[in-house]
């Protein structure tokens, strides 16, 4: 009896090695199993449009609408047919529309979302099925690479980083890689030329400028004008981050003339330049308060302790800030002091 339980025991042990191998050996994760069984089947099935009309929606109490109850699987196939049908064959859409099934699936099914996932993509979309669900697989190869090497990327240079996620992107992705992170790519050419906008001590803000926009233009080609409507504030700011110290050596009436050139050529129209002249107004004046409360608050601190201190601290505040007294009195609190920084012209 004793051998038989030391025995049980024993391939009780066995057992967990074996299911702890399962996780460790490369390959035998068992959700890459799973989408490697599924892979070669297909499953037929006809979708219909017509169970849209049968979908109920409700006010979901903050204002936007949900469905009522429980969708059907024809319902859910009808609805990823409508939403992203007519945009399917673009690897973009393809990647987003997956994001979305698989944090759908694998919070209503954690146990079996790949077989979720294999029925309503053949159902939904039979002639991309092996395509998609495919591609299902390498997104989640791909997060699981992101997570497990999330501490090595971190201590990558930006340039060794790009090039360690790319050549993954290329392995499990190919072409489609170029599409689907595109957004990505037109962002780091952005950025890079604003780094190079930063590092040149010897253009003018002009011809800085004029770098920044065929940049631009290279980058986002026909596609510019709605872009610079939608990010064009973004845009802007970064390319004054570049100039600040262009824009800190000149004297203030030659920074107004360059902060209103640099708005104007990037499309800003006339009466949003006004406001942003009156802003730029308001926040030079508040940094030069700024620099008055920096050194007089040296002087109190020095001559002075206790209440009265304090009362003296309170009384320049209030003098120099109004109603922002109080939020610097609690930042000072807290260790922080809103002065001790260069102000950053055009941007606070």
């Amino acid at each position: 009896m004793k051998n038989k339980k030391l025995l049980f025991l024993g391939g009780g042990a066995a057992i967990i090695l074996v299911a702890i191998a399962a996780f460790l050996i490369p390959g035998r994760d068992p959700v890459r199993k799973k989408f490697e069984e599924l892979e070669s089947k297909t499953s037929k099935y006809t979708p219909s449009e017509s169970v849209l009309e049968s979908i109920k929606m409700k006010d979901a109490g903050d204002g936007h609408l949900t469905y009522d109850g429980e969708l059907t699987f024809d319902q859910t196939v009808a609805l990823l047919r409508k939403k992203y049908g007519a945009k399917i064959n673009h690897p973009l859409v393809q990647m987003r529309m997956l994001q979305e099934l698989l944090r759908y699936l694998q919070k209503k099914y954690p146990n079996n979302w790949v077989e979720y996932l294999h029925e309503l993509l053949g159902a939904a979309f039979p002639e991309l099925a092996q395509k998609l669900f495919t591609m299902s697989k390498n997104l989640y190869l791909y997060d699981k690479f992101l997570n497990d090497t999330r501490d090595k990327a971190t201590k990558m240079g930006d340039g060794d980083r790009d090039k360690f996620l790319w050549s993954k992107r290329y392995e499990l992705f190919g072409s489609d890689a170029d599409e689907i992170w595109a957004g990505e790519k037109k962002y780091n050419d952005v950025k890079n030329a604003l780094n190079d906008i930063a590092n040149n001590r010897t253009g003018t803000i002009k011809e800085k400028l004029s770098q920044f926009k065929d940049t631009l233009n290279k980058t986002y080609g026909d596609t510019l004008p709605s872009v610079m409507e939608s990010r064009r504030q973004n845009l802007l700011d970064g390319f004054v981050g570049a100039v600040q110290t262009d824009l800190q050596s000149m004297t203030p009436a030659d920074r107004r003339e360059a902060m209103h050139d640099i708005r104007s050529s990037m499309g800003m129209d006339d009466a949003a330049i006004t406001r942003w002249d009156a802003l730029d107004a308001e926040r030079d004046q508040r940094w030069s308060n700024g620099q008055i409360y920096t050194n007089e608050r040296k002087q109190i601190i020095s001559q002075y302790t206790g209440t009265d201190r304090e009362q003296k601290l309170d009384d320049l505040r209030h003098k120099l800030f109004g109603d922002e007294a109080d939020t610097i009195k609690s930042e000072e609190a807290s260790g922080y002091f809103r002065f001790d920084g260069k102000q950053q012209y055009g941007i606070n």
